[in-house]
């Protein structure tokens, strides 16, 4: 496997370091609604054309709403030479979880 796989328990710890770039995939309305903190916003089919916001050096933590297309980026981007975690369940696994 090219990338990580992280349970939502391991979140926390994740947003605390200064190496990870955290990305929401999902559309801007639901990024808007609700989103991991340091997070930015690049909706998936936007990706390809956003590569120069990410940063090689840098470890990218991706996820979406259930985790589908997180696990679909992770690979893609791996595949182009990047480090990358993605979030298992999504963000939806977070329910009732305080990540801030």
């Amino acid at each position: 496997m090219d990338y990580e796989t992280i349970s939502p328990k391991e979140v926390k710890e994740y947003l605390k370091r200064s190496d990870v770039q955290v990305i929401d995939l999902r559309d801007p309305e639901d990024y808007r609604e609700l989103h991991l903190k340091r997070a930015i916003s690049i909706p998936y089919e936007d990706l390809k054309n956003s590569l120069h916001l990410l940063e090689k050096e840098q470890l990218i933590f991706l996820y979406c709403e259930r985790g589908s297309i997180s696990l679909k980026a992770a690979r893609e981007l791996a595949q182009m030479g990047y480090r990358t975690v993605t979030l298992l369940g999504g963000i939806m696994a977070l329910r009732n979880k305080k990540f801030e």
